[in-house]
């Protein structure tokens, strides 16, 4: 059921996204324990509604830091760059991430800081 689709896609974001936080500020040498960021599930993936041919449209936002700038944004582009290296489908265009919703449109970050 759709259902069940949209809360298997959940579960591998989920621990894409776990894995790639830890990974990413193991190598950078950033503290992640106070992260405030969240991925939005858009579309189908967002309104539980994924179907076989569906990909995964979501939008990453996390928390500014005042003190983490400029290094913050450089941190969660790599964490988003992780995610899709660790997220592979079969075929182009079933259950791949789209991330073409973001603000900005295609051209415009993959990791959006809420202030902006």
């Amino acid at each position: 059921s759709s259902l069940e689709l949209t809360y298997l896609a959940d579960v591998v974001l989920s621990f894409a996204y776990n894995f790639a936080i830890r990974y990413v500020a193991s190598n950078m040498g950033y503290d992640y324990s106070d992260d405030e960021s969240v991925i939005f599930g858009l579309g189908k993936f967002g309104g539980e509604e994924l179907g076989y041919a569906s990909d995964i449209e979501i939008m990453f936002i996390y928390r500014d830091d005042v003190e983490k700038l400029p290094t913050q944004h450089i941190f969660y582009e790599e964490v988003i760059k992780v995610i899709r290296e660790l997220i592979i489908s079969k075929r182009d265009g079933i259950f791949s991430l789209d991330f073409r919703l973001r603000p900005y449109g295609k051209d415009g970050p993959y990791a959006v800081s809420l202030s902006s």
